[in-house]
């Protein structure tokens, strides 16, 4: 028998966890071309290259895992895992620890998205990284409309259901 493979979460990887991975490696490596004076500039489109490969390979290796198996095997990236080392021991619902790291990495991924246009930093970018960049958004806000399109028709299902 085949395994089912969950459409919503792989639409989450694919709609969130890769674009979050574009907007770090494009303004890594932003950063890198157009502030390269001073160490804190360096480390930190060093920061930001570094988690968004490393948050690419926990999309991309979940999306296998998904696929083949049904089920994610690794975080969905690094704020969550490191939240969860931190966290589990001051919360008892793994969720909380799970929301937090995700919520944390929304939230950089929207400042990096929000800095980089008030630095008119996309007319500077090379055509590739301008692709990624463009994509991870397109995905990032298709994703967030049909998430919440998603959303209120469950609403609407379940408040059908009830008065059945």
């Amino acid at each position: 028998m085949q395994k089912r493979i969950p459409f919503l979460t792989c639409f989450n990887t694919v709609t969130v966890g890769l674009p979050f991975c574009g907007f770090k490696i494009v303004t890594g490596l932003y950063l890198l071309h157009n502030y390269k004076d001073g160490a804190f500039n360096i480390a930190l489109a060093s920061i930001l290259l570094g988690l968004g490969i490393l948050d690419a390979i926990f999309n991309l290796g979940n999306l296998l895992t998904l696929s083949l198996q049904g089920k994610r095997y690794l975080p969905i990236c690094l704020f969550t895992l490191i939240s969860e080392k931190i966290l589990r021991h001051f919360e008892k619902s793994p969720d909380d620890y799970l929301e937090f790291g995700a919520a944390l990495d929304t939230l950089i991924a929207f400042t990096l998205v929000a800095l980089m246009i008030l630095d008119e930093a996309l007319g500077k970018i090379n055509a590739w990284q301008l692709f990624i960049w463009n994509w991870s958004v397109i995905l990032n806000v298709l994703g967030a409309g049909f998430g919440r399109f998603w959303s209120a028709w469950g609403l609407l299902k379940e408040k059908r259901q009830k008065q059945a």
